[in-house]
């Protein structure tokens, strides 16, 4: 297993956890860490928000002695804003500090954030400065291909930020404009991987261990981040590191260990948020634990109607009826 090393910060993975937006909570993270994820990411964390003391981004930096090494995304644009937010998120222990160049989301590029910072790389590259003059944990940047196909500067500006204190790079390789659809173009990480001395970690259509082969292979990134690949698939990480090591497949989860884990998820969510709550966020994951399950798609379409975790056991234990 290849280890990955920004700056003193070791990870002993070629893959990591995306941070997700209104995904990546600690029974998210603590689910993917007990199937092999040995680097995981808070949500992504608003520095205006911080600012003004949000209850429920004070939530997402909820975490606990196990849920370690966790790096803390953050999105911004304000230098003294972003500093302060910096100093409140320190205190939670974080180990990597990530700044958000690269969120496409209409309502975020609006206010000059995310990937919007792709078309101002001096003021991208003054925040990365600060940042790292600051932070006495390793600072990196995620960034996209660039803002549409005629702007693709990707392999600039990640020179920029490596100049300015980065001690890593994760890169999406799409544009702004290609959002995500289409497919990720991976030689854009290639030439950004091929401009840097710091590591490059490739984002973009990583859904199985053979993507993540894929990925590393034709890029030479030093490793993969699972985003939407790992929504109710904690075994992507397992699986992944047992593909690169022996060529070969694992047997996909049967029904009674995807139910398994769905509930200790629901679980631990219920323990987090209490149970009417705790049941609106997963319905998210439902669909994504039970794909591929013959008979599911009734289950799938009823997810609204499930407002109880006992209604929840009872329809799993109807579609394993329905399978004998």
């Amino acid at each position: 297993m290849r280890m990955i090393k920004i700056a003193k910060l070791k990870i002993n993975s070629h893959l990591i956890l995306a941070p997700l937006a209104g995904v990546s909570d600690l029974p998210f993270r603590t689910i993917s860490r007990e199937f092999g994820c040995k680097f995981a990411f808070t949500e992504m964390l608003n520095a205006c928000s911080i600012k003004y003391k949000s209850k429920k981004t004070k939530e997402m930096l909820k975490s606990n002695t196990k849920d370690k090494p966790l790096g803390a995304q953050m999105l911004g644009r304000d230098i003294p804003t972003i500093l302060y937010a910096l100093e409140v998120i320190l205190k939670n222990g974080v180990d990597l500090i990530d700044f958000n160049a690269a969120c496409p989301v209409r309502k975020v590029v609006r206010r000059g954030e995310g990937a919007a910072l792709l078309k101002e790389p001096k003021l991208l590259t003054e925040i990365i400065k600060q940042l790292a003059k600051n932070s006495p944990v390793p600072v990196s940047v995620k960034i996209r291909s660039g803002w549409s196909k005629d702007t693709i500067n990707a392999p600039l500006v990640a020179k920029m930020l490596e100049d300015a204190g980065a001690k890593a790079v994760f890169i999406h390789a799409r544009t702004k404009d290609e959002f995500y659809g289409g497919r990720a173009d991976y030689s854009v990480i290639k030439r950004v991987k091929s401009a840097l001395s710091i590591p490059v970690i490739g984002s973009g259509d990583i859904f199985t261990p053979q993507d993540v082969k894929r990925m590393l292979d034709e890029t030479g990134a030093d490793a993969a981040l699972a985003a939407r690949g790992a929504l109710g698939n904690p075994w992507i990480f397992k699986d992944s590191e047992y593909f690169l090591k022996t060529g070969k497949l694992r047997e996909p989860p049967a029904l009674d260990e995807r139910a398994k884990v769905l509930m200790r998820h629901l679980d631990m969510m219920i323990d987090l948020y209490k149970e009417k709550t705790a049941l609106v966020r997963i319905r998210h994951f439902i669909n994504h634990y039970l794909k591929g399950v013959p008979g599911a798609r009734k289950l799938r379409g009823n997810i609204a109607q499930i407002k109880t975790r006992k209604q929840l056991v009872s329809a799993l234990a109807q579609l394993k009826q329905e399978q004998l």
